[in-house]
């Protein structure tokens, strides 16, 4: 089982790196590409930059798995080292779940971008404006750190109290209501949320689209149906990779929390919570993939930051191709 585990945590460090280079690209070429920096690539840029700190929390969990976790275990009384082992492995794990929430808080915010944009066109400018907008980024990563910090004091306050024993669900069933209550508002409740708005929009899309094609309409108002749908397709890809793969992490890791995660066989609670995180981080990883896939303008953008002196041969190859009196 140890060795499960330590190839686990190898898959993990391998996953997050790949995370890490992935959304930190889809940032960069947002950041260095003007015709981009309008209020929906704002907020991608914000959905990578959590999906980024997502991935980093997962290669560095080769690192906090070996040297902090497996030095704590059930023992009945305290020394300065499992003191210092446990506070140390529950304030990772209580970055981890905060950045984990923000990363959900800013995929909910971006496809709330794009209802707003498409139900309501009319009032996407007044009501969400530049404040407005700042504030909410804010929250996406404020909320997150204050709504995970009572759970991981709590932790850390009884471990110390018992002596160094690991708390228990059984024990301070407090505790468990505490991992029900945050279980419905990151996950149930954002999963509500997003349902019903992705439903609003494939509803509106395919009634305007039909509306246009009846009416014959061609040119700027269609070419605007367009773009309005290529982002919501990225988007909608986004969103069903986080129901495919957040969903069965979810179910497990209430099934670890309702069979005694500290106790019973310890290191196959260890296994399927770390099963859990990959699942999760999964969907981090893959979010910039799905952007480069689906996402036309942001893919041209990427090649154009990537490889700069491309991009200005085949515009000068244009050029040429449309000067007078040139073979």
């Amino acid at each position: 089982m140890e060795q499960a585990l330590v190839v686990l945590q190898y898959v993990m460090a391998v996953q997050g790196s790949v995370g890490v280079i992935g959304n930190l690209l889809v940032c960069l070429t947002i950041a260095k590409t003007k015709s981009m920096h309008n209020v929906t690539n704002c907020l991608l840029f914000n959905l990578a930059s959590a999906d980024a700190c997502v991935s980093l929390m997962a290669f560095l969990e080769l690192y906090f798995g070996l040297h902090f976790r497996s030095k704590i275990g059930i023992f009945g009384y305290c020394t300065p080292s499992f003191i210092f082992n446990f506070n140390s492995h529950f304030m990772y794990g209580y970055f981890v779940k905060s950045l984990y929430t923000c990363s959900i808080l800013s995929l909910t915010l971006a496809t709330f971008e794009r209802y707003i944009g498409i139900i309501h066109p009319f009032q996407h400018s007044s009501f969400l404006t530049r404040r407005k907008i700042i504030s909410m980024l804010c929250s996406t990563w404020v909320l997150p750190l204050l709504y995970e910090l009572p759970t991981t004091i709590a932790f850390i306050i009884l471990y110390v109290s018992d002596n160094c024993t690991i708390p228990t669900y059984d024990k301070y069933p407090g505790l468990l209501v505490l991992e029900v209550v945050r279980t419905f508002a990151t996950f149930v409740l954002p999963c509500i949320v997003l349902a019903f708005m992705y439903i609003k929009i494939l509803v509106n899309l395919k009634s305007g689209a039909r509306h246009l094609e009846e009416q014959g309409v061609q040119g700027p108002p269609q070419e605007l149906y367009r773009a309005h749908k290529k982002v919501t397709q990225a988007l909608s890809f986004v969103v069903a990779a986080f129901f495919i793969l957040i969903l069965p992490g979810q179910m497990l890791r209430l099934l670890i929390i309702y069979t005694n995660y500290f106790g019973g066989n310890y290191d196959l609670s260890e296994c399927l919570s770390k099963i859990n995180s990959i699942l999760i981080s999964c969907n981090s990883v893959i979010n910039p993939i799905v952007y480069g896939f689906k996402y036309t303008q942001l893919r041209r953008a990427c090649i154009a930051v990537l490889c700069p002196c491309s991009t200005r041969c085949n515009r000068s190859n244009q050029v040429q191709q449309h000067v007078p009196g040139r073979i």
